[in-house]
């Protein structure tokens, strides 16, 4: 049956789209929704109004980034790549089975970046005017409600009809969507569009794209099967007669297999961190070894990559535990550090030595950057260690010495705050109160928090307030507890409203291509705003956040993709094209930068309208 019959058979009553304009008006002008509107169609068009997104608006806007290089990706694979060359092979065969509608087909990634799109060119002449062409951008943030955004927004299929569209240059088009998900991982890829007049019944463009969609995916799946089992064969090769621990970790870093040793060796915390150690070497293109202490001891961890020719299948990990004695004292209650959380080499280190210090009762001073936790370890110090209460005592403001004379007569623990904001002489002075009370008051536990990038205090009562010292590690040298710190918010997300916040996959690795100058605290903020922002769901659209340069001004802001695509594009630029040069520059592996080109489409110098033209088959 052909597009114009179903046309026939499930028509689209004038009465029902003038009964959309008449809700579409109420809520622009009133933001009142009547109960006929459909339930997803109103909580789009409220969470584009949040967006402050013009109903005006001419059309959907166009990333200029996005418009370069979409032929010219490099020849290693990923799952990506495999979905543009099915899912464009799939709108072809679409277009023409609609070659007697007004229809256009697009593939979009999982941005709701339009990458291609086919159809006759008297549609795509029609589309043009609405920018539903490569380079547009389509997700709900940027363009509304439409079929696009709204089918990543509730990661499956929508069709949005007429003045359904919260922009009012759409109201004319009809917009089904499916998104196409990697067949084991489950990921989104990318979404199957259809756009065409509003003549075309939903009843019959749903179903429609949704059979696409799945022949993309089983596609897809053809071609990953039969990687993992090359995976599985390597895995299978590595382990025999070894008793050790293993898992395979596929190229997206998700476990393919693990054996019976690995599932009574490693909790689910401990795959946690084998898995972001993992996924470190595959954005590394290389090897690796860590000593990590896990739930049931340290143990060594021994990461190397499976190839098949020049394209990385994924990672094989096994564990070791090392001999007992090895790290700490054998048959020792751990210490609970929460709030505190780390399961990286470097936190481990920083419990351990925190843990003697607290039993010792040690002056200490804790250096660090600025939201790395410092004064959340000086409270975890005295919870352990400490005895009689905790005194706070801020130094750089008035009246700071008698804070301090007070502290010391209650006792028990004292937390010295902006020791740097002393004045040389009130330096000296607080060395004097020291050597008084280390001779008069010795039960009082003194520790300061140095923030180590400002000026120490000067030799003679650093060496007073440093006996010994621990230093908090930064968040960008604690790569493997990104994952750990964001579940960790989710949690207390979830305690504080009762939903749990779902992060997509690409908040992940771009989080981790941050230098966080501002730590933890920084990326608790980030995410509380992104929270305000996205909603439950928190796509990389809602992660907006500032990036302060080294000198303050003129820093760039926007989205962590807008700052780290141009951030590339400089780095580019300035190595004239050369990825190796580019990667040096931006302290990256190559493969790593591959990967962001990619995803960016930042890889060749072509002017945008060779690519637009390049990238739309007729």
């Amino acid at each position: 049956m052909t597009a114009m019959e179903h046309r026939g058979r499930f028509p689209s009553p004038p009465a029902t789209r003038t009964a959309l304009r008449s809700h579409w008006e109420a809520f622009r002008d009133g933001g009142t929704i009547d109960t006929d509107v459909r339930p997803e169609i109103a909580a789009s068009w409220r969470r584009s109004a949040a967006s402050q997104l013009q109903s005006a608006l001419a059309a959907a806007p166009v990333d200029a980034a996005a418009l370069r290089g979409f032929e010219s990706l490099p020849t290693h694979p990923s799952g990506r790549q495999q979905f543009m060359a099915a899912a464009t092979r799939l709108a072809d065969d679409l277009a023409a089975e609609l070659e007697d509608a007004v229809a256009a087909v697009v593939v979009c990634d999982d941005f709701g970046v339009v990458m291609y799109r086919a159809g006759r060119p008297e549609v795509l002449r029609r589309t043009d005017d609405v920018n539903l062409v490569p380079g547009g951008v389509w997700s709900e943030r940027m363009a509304g409600t439409n079929g696009i955004g709204l089918a990543l927004e509730l990661g499956g299929s929508a069709h949005v009809f007429a003045a359904e569209h919260y922009i009012e240059a759409l109201h004319g088009f009809s917009c089904t969507a499916a998104i196409v998900r990697h067949p084991v991982t489950r990921e989104a890829l990318g979404v199957l569009g259809l756009a065409t007049d509003t003549s075309v019944s939903a009843t019959f463009a749903r179903p429609l794209i949704v059979r696409a969609a799945r022949e993309v995916e089983r596609l897809l799946e053809d071609q990953v099967f039969g990687r993992e089992r090359e995976l599985l064969e390597h895995y299978l090769r590595s382990r025999a007669g070894r008793p050790t621990a293993f898992l395979s970790v596929d190229r997206a870093g998700h476990t393919v297999i693990q054996n019976a040793r690995m599932l009574q060796s490693a909790s689910g915390e401990d795959v946690q961190l084998l898995l972001s150690l993992a996924r470190h070497a595959l954005s590394a293109d290389a090897d690796t070894m860590e000593e990590l202490e896990l739930s049931r001891g340290r143990s060594h961890a021994d990461v190397r990559l499976v190839h098949a020719g020049e394209e990385v299948l994924g990672a094989l990990v096994s564990l070791e535990r090392l001999a007992s004695g090895r790290g700490g004292s054998a048959g020792a209650p751990a210490p609970d550090w929460a709030p505190l959380v780390g399961r990286s080499p470097a936190m481990q280190r920083l419990f351990r030595e925190a843990a003697k210090v607290a039993e010792q009762r040690m002056t200490v001073a804790i250096h660090g950057e600025p939201g790395t936790g410092k004064l959340s370890l000086a409270e975890l110090l005295h919870r352990i260690g400490g005895e009689g209460p905790l005194t706070l005592v801020h130094c750089a403001r008035q009246g700071w010495e008698r804070e301090w004379l007070a502290a010391v007569r209650d006792g028990g623990t004292v937390v010295l705050r902006r020791v740097h904001g002393l004045s040389p002489e009130a330096q000296l002075r607080l060395c004097d109160q020291l050597d008084d009370l280390h001779e008069q008051t010795p039960g009082v536990w003194v520790v300061s928090l140095l923030n180590s990038d400002v000026e120490p205090p000067c030799a003679e009562l650093y060496s007073r307030l440093a006996r010994v010292s621990l230093i908090v590690p930064a968040l960008r040298d604690r790569g493997y507890d990104l994952r750990l710190l964001i579940d960790d918010w989710c949690d207390g997300r979830e305690q504080l409203t009762g939903t749990r916040p779902v992060l997509r996959p690409e908040i992940y690795e771009a989080l981790a291509a941050q230098q966080w100058p501002g730590n933890v605290r920084e990326l608790h903020n980030a995410l509380d705003a992104s929270a305000l922002r996205g909603g439950t769901v928190i796509g990389l659209e809602s992660l907006q956040m500032e990036v302060r340069s080294a000198h303050g001004a003129g820093a760039p802001t926007g989205s962590l993709r807008d700052i780290e695509r141009e951030a590339i594009n400089a780095a580019l630029e300035r190595a004239g094209g050369n990825v190796s040069r580019a990667a040096k520059q931006l302290g990256i592996g190559r493969a790593t930068l591959h990967r962001r080109l990619r995803a960016y489409r930042l890889l060749t110098p072509h002017p945008p309208e060779e690519q637009i033209t390049g990238t739309s088959r007729t």
